[in-house]
């Protein structure tokens, strides 16, 4: 098509063949083509409406092809697509409406294949009518509120008699777009008044809205009555999803009782069993909108009154009853509808359940806890649930457990001690039952596989999940109960298991059934997440009962069972209950426990799983009861050196680390001998040591730095995580630790360049000063040469927390280690920072990244703040930096004067008052610099800082500024006490709300304190921004 082409020349029969060629995949150039033309036809706005109208009320017979359905379909559709995208004038949404109420069904339907043999047309293809439902619902929003469609009424309802399922998929869309149309709320308001007759000058009766429900409702009616077929099925699904529109939206009182309780009936004949099931399960849906919709009474009373005289009462009855007929939930084993239809059902059940129990509450409060009707209802969804919560579908238990939750509730927030007939006393009856089926349920299945990376497995997990927090919420409500229940599901084997007739075939710890074993140790484990007062494991080993159940499960053989599920759920109850093992009389239980954990059904296990789970759970352990463990370092270390050194059994990076970091604390924590320690520590190090050194002289370290980054990376982590245990070490263990800063420094210079050793090196730094103090300070110039030079936007946070730690810690000692370094490190920040902004923020940058750059400015000032603040400002003035002294010190200023945030403000200032304290209580080289530094303070630091103080943005009183003129009080007072009268007249003079008031600088030179100088700040806060 030429850039010339006439488009006011464009035919119905030219628009039909784009439309054929763009669907034509198989010539891919001819279909752009024809894409294109229709865009550049479509927003020509020539003739367009008038040419789209043609194609969907005319046939087209001038193409070299037969019309086919597809091809005729694809027609409409776009033309009907178009429309409902132009901005049609009123006159030809009109033309476009009368269309689509008269014509369009038997035109789409007649048009829809020529070679049909019979006479009567069939409905149109559901994603048209869906498209013409689209077009009409945008013309009752667009033309009702303006008046260009006053004969909307008539004209909807005599459409349910020619094409009902247009009609009803009119409704729905419309019932939808009040929910979920975002953009024509106004228009949408405006409906919905027009609906209930809000706009009608006389009381209409019945409204639109009623009117449009009962035909509804007549169409839903005709079509259960009739003998069943295809497009039958078809109008009752359709009507049945605009019934539940309709609950959706509106408040029951607008539709009609007459109607509704028709509808209502209708819904129940939907649960036949006869009925496909595709219209079960929708019916299903729709009572739950109507359980959870306002009750069908009168408009003078309040509906959010709920009584036992309810009018909803007997429809429920009736709902369950018909449940109850159709045997949708039975008793025992599979129903014989679809599972679809029975987790509606399951649904309905918890829906309905919820009411009720609300519904029971409420008649409680009021006095009529005695009320039969409520009493039956309760009684029957409590059977119902049960059923439910029972079924062998995971789906349909999980329908039902919000009521599950919402009956332990009922128990926990009202008293034990209710009347008999109470519904607490009631549910307190039903406690034993409901904690077997929910014994039942949270045992996996025989064949279970444990692959939790699987979908369908995580979602039995996730029940089981789900199952554990009712477990909770039952343990809190009658913690006594839960427990017995335990005991008895663990002394079906525990008695076996002790009993001196055991024969060799009886059912032991080491041998019961793994989904039963399993389920037992994990009620067992969260049964102390349900006691109160927290912490529940505490109170609950108080419980003797309770401890006499762990040692029987630790003097079991439970550690020989053959599935690794049951190792680990057993290892978790052993670490979680870990104070049985400091009672003086438990020493063997420990034993047992840490021989497993260490060996063969532990940490050497053959699953991925149990090593992985020993490795953090051990760690747990050790961390709780270091100081028992003394006994067993040996045999502890032993099996974790094992594992560490057996290439076959593959462990987790994390896994690596806990081990290190469990024989850490081992040799750390648990109180053995220093010489012990470093023998220990030495048979460790030595083959991780090793390790790394062949590393290093591998040829290929420098072609794969990916690989062997990663690896010495993760090397430097363990060995930062062995030290965890060592707080203040003694000479012989900080040798040893020192050969693993010699290492991680050779590794440093082998790889600079690598993030992850970057990043695990500045693990490993603060761990080696906490442990070594300054036998450590010759090692880190190098180091922070290395790191400043390679490190990013990410590393420099590290960089800079090591400079902080130096200063805390060696303060004075720290200048010569950090002399070198600290320039280079302020450059790096400033590198990071792009050159277009400054501190002042003077240039126009997206907000995202202005919080970057300001997140690195604030380490600058951190940093040099932790300088001064320890005494080490010593190093702003030695050889190396002394050139830059007034560089960092007007980037401070800028910082306190220019930077908005006051945690920032505050820091900076603190820079200045820290520094000036200095000068007036030392003599030292700090004082060879002294009027250069209260010269600069006196001409922009403080004269900057009180500008932003008097500026109007400043409130005084706000917290976070109230600190920093508290700081900068602290300043003006350090600074007023080394000057003459003189200077601090200049001072005031560079402020123009002060300069004429000489009274102003004679109070700031007569402050004796930093509060003396917080009050002068208050009084010029009163004088000048009053």
């Amino acid at each position: 098509m030429s850039s010339g082409y006439q488009w006011s020349g464009v035919s119905a029969a030219q628009v039909e063949e784009w439309v054929q060629q763009s669907n034509n995949p198989a010539d891919s150039a001819q279909q752009w083509q024809a894409t294109r033309n229709l865009q550049e036809w479509t927003a020509s706005n020539v003739n367009v409406p008038a040419i789209l109208l043609q194609l969907l009320t005319t046939s087209c017979g001038s193409n070299a092809r037969p019309n086919t359905s597809t091809h005729r379909e694809a027609v409409q559709f776009y033309a009907l697509t178009t429309l409902g995208r132009l901005p049609l004038a009123p006159e030809e949404r009109r033309h476009m409406r009368t269309f689509l109420l008269s014509q369009f069904s038997f035109l789409a339907a007649n048009g829809s294949d020529s070679r049909s043999s019979t006479n009567t047309p069939s409905s149109p293809s559901a994603f048209l009518r869906n498209k013409a439902a689209m077009l009409l619902t945008q013309q009752i929003l667009t033309d009702v509120p303006t008046g260009n469609w006053n004969t909307v009424e008539p004209d909807l309802l005599r459409l349910a008699g020619t094409d009902p399922l247009l009609f009803l998929k009119t409704v729905e869309t419309l019932l939808e777009d009040f929910q979920t149309n975002e953009t024509d709320k106004d228009s949408i308001r405006q409906v919905k008044d027009f609906l209930k007759g809000h706009l009608t000058p006389h009381d209409t009766n019945p409204t639109f809205l009623e009117s449009l429900f009962s035909t509804v409702a007549q169409i839903l009616s005709q079509s259960l009555s009739t003998n069943p077929s295809e497009s039958k099925h078809a109008v009752i699904l359709l009507a049945i999803q605009t019934v539940k529109g309709f609950f959706q939206w509106t408040e029951l009182i607008f539709l009609g009782k007459e109607s509704a309780n028709r509808v209502l009936e209708q819904l129940l004949v939907c649960l036949q069993p006869q009925q496909p099931e595709e219209i079960q399960w929708t019916a299903l849906q729709a009572w739950q909108e109507w359980i959870t919709s306002d009750s069908v009474v009168s408009k003078e009373r309040e509906s959010s009154i709920q009584t036992a005289t309810d009018p909803k009462l007997p429809v429920l009855t009736a709902l369950l009853e018909k449940i109850h007929e159709y045997n949708l939930l039975p008793y025992t084993g599979e129903s014989a509808y679809e599972i679809e239809v029975v987790i509606e059902v399951g649904k309905v059940v918890n829906t309905m359940g919820l009411e009720i129990t609300h519904l029971w509450q409420q008649t409680a409060s009021n006095g009529n806890a005695d009320d039969s009707s409520v009493h039956t209802l309760f009684h029957q969804i409590l059977d119902l649930f049960f059923r439910a919560f029972a079924y062998d579908d995971i789906d349909v238990s999980l329908a039902v457990l919000p009521l599950a939750s919402k009956l332990a509730a009922v128990m926990s927030d009202e008293p034990a001690h209710d009347a008999k007939d109470s519904c607490n006393q009631l549910l307190r009856r039903h406690l034993p039952q409901t904690l077997n089926i929910l014994y039942q349920q949270i045992k996996y299945p025989k064949d279970f596989s444990f692959n939790f990376i699987d979908d369908e497995n995580a979602e039995e997990e996730q029940y089981r999940e789900e199952l554990g927090k009712l477990y909770v919420k039952l343990v809190r409500v009658a913690p006594t109960t839960c427990f017995q229940f335990v005991c008895e599901a663990a002394a079906q084997w525990l008695d076996r298991t002790n009993s001196s007739n055991t024969n060799d075939g009886c059912i032991t710890m080491s041998n019961a059934p793994t989904p039963d074993l399993e389920a037992t140790l994990r009620l067992l484990y969260k049964y102390c997440e349900g006691i109160r007062p927290t912490p529940g494991m505490k109170t609950a080993m108080k419980n003797q009962t309770f401890c006499a159940l762990l040692v029987a499960l630790h003097e079991s053989p439970i550690a020989n069972h053959g599935h690794f599920e049951i190792l680990c759920w057993y290892y978790d109850v052993a670490v979680r209950y870990y104070p049985i093992f400091q009672h003086s009389n438990h020493t063997i239980l420990l034993s047992r426990v840490l021989d497993a954990m260490t060996g063969a059904r532990g940490l050497q296990h053959g699953h991925a799983r149990v090593r992985s789970r020993c490795c953090y759970l051990l760690l747990r352990l050790v961390k709780a009861i270091a100081p028992l463990l003394r006994p067993f370092v040996e045999t502890a270390v032993a099996g974790i050196q094992g594992l560490l050194t057996n290439t076959t059994l593959e462990l987790r990076p994390d896994d690596t680390l806990y081990l290190f970091e469990t024989i850490g604390l081992l040799l750390g924590k648990t109180g053995i001998d220093a010489p012990e320690q470093a023998r220990y520590l030495t048979l460790v190090m030595t083959p991780h040591v090793r390790s790394i050194e062949k590393s290093l002289q591998d040829p290929r370290l420098l072609q794969d730095t990916e690989f062997f980054g990663d690896r010495l990376a993760q090397s430097i982590a363990a060995l930062a995580h062995l030290s965890k245990g060592f707080s203040k070490p003694a000479q012989s263990i900080q040798l040893v630790l020192m050969e693993t800063v010699n290492i991680t420094q050779i590794i440093m210079e082998a790889l600079p360049n690598h993030e992850q050793v970057r990043n695990k090196t500045m693990v490993l730094l603060p761990r080696m000063i906490q442990c070594l103090g300054d036998q450590v300070l010759d090692k880190i110039p190098r180091f922070l040469y290395i790191l400043i030079e390679h490190c990013n936007s990410e590393d420099v946070l590290f960089v800079s927390q090591i400079f902080n730690q130096l200063c805390i810690k060696f303060k004075e000692a720290s200048v010569p280690v950090i002399d070198g370094a600290l320039m280079p490190f302020l450059r790096k920040c400033y590198a990071l920072v792009p050159a277009t902004d400054d501190v002042a923020g003077t240039s126009d940058v997206p907000p995202h990244l202005r919080t970057e750059q300001l997140s690195i400015q604030k380490l600058t000032f951190v940093v040099l703040q932790h300088i001064v603040t320890h005494n080490a400002s010593a190093v702003l003035m030695s050889p190396t930096n002394v050139g830059n002294l007034e560089s960092v010190l007007r980037s401070m200023s800028d910082g306190a004067v220019y930077v908005t945030d006051p945690i920032v403000q505050k820091t900076c200032v603190k820079f200045f008052r820290e520094w000036l304290e200095q000068l007036t209580n030392q003599n030292t080289e700090l004082n060879r610099y002294r009027r250069g530094f209260l010269v600069f303070c006196g001409q922009t630091f403080l004269p900057g800082m009180l500008h932003v103080l008097l500026s109007p943005s400043f409130d005084h009183r706000d917290a976070m500024q109230a600190r920093v003129v508290a700081e900068l009080a602290g300043a003006l007072y350090g600074w007023a006490s080394q000057v003459s009268d003189n200077d601090a007249l200049e001072l005031t003079s560079r402020i123009p709300a002060l300069a004429d008031n000489s009274n102003v600088a004679v109070a700031l030179r007569a402050v004796g304190s930093a509060k003396d100088a917080e009050t002068w700040l208050t009084q010029i806060f009163q004088s000048y921004k009053s």
